[in-house]
């Protein structure tokens, strides 16, 4: 399946952090996205999108990211779509959540489009 084919909710509250990785994620990998900058807007957006993935930056200001995570893995027909958690800390695209590894790693721009790929393995 084409990466064009994925989608990806991107819920990002910081406008240039959103557009930009939106923008690797649509120009760069083939992926419809759909960018909401209301974190708490993003389980009713995911509802009607039906993302294969979601992307949360872990820095949200207005909503903590685990609380959108929680809200998102208790829905039934959600739960089951993998979350991955960017944070700008140190600058955009500075560092990822593995859930595996339960840390944070540095990543680039291409590391986001392996993360993504991997994630909707």
């Amino acid at each position: 399946m084409l990466p064009g084919n994925k989608r990806i909710l991107l819920v990002d509250d910081d406008r240039i952090n959103g557009q930009m990785v939106c923008g690797v994620l649509r120009s760069v990998g083939g992926y419809e996205v759909l960018l909401e900058r209301q974190p708490e807007q993003a389980l009713a957006k995911a509802r009607k999108f039906h993302p294969d993935l979601v992307v949360l930056d872990v820095e949200e200001s207005r909503t903590n990211s685990a609380e959108v995570a929680c809200q998102l893995k208790s829905d039934t027909k959600l739960g089951p779509i993998p979350i991955l958690f960017l944070s700008s800390l140190g600058g955009v695209f500075a560092r990822a959540w593995s859930q595996r590894r339960r840390r944070l790693s540095n990543i680039q721009p291409e590391d986001i489009l392996r993360r993504v790929a991997a994630a909707l393995v």
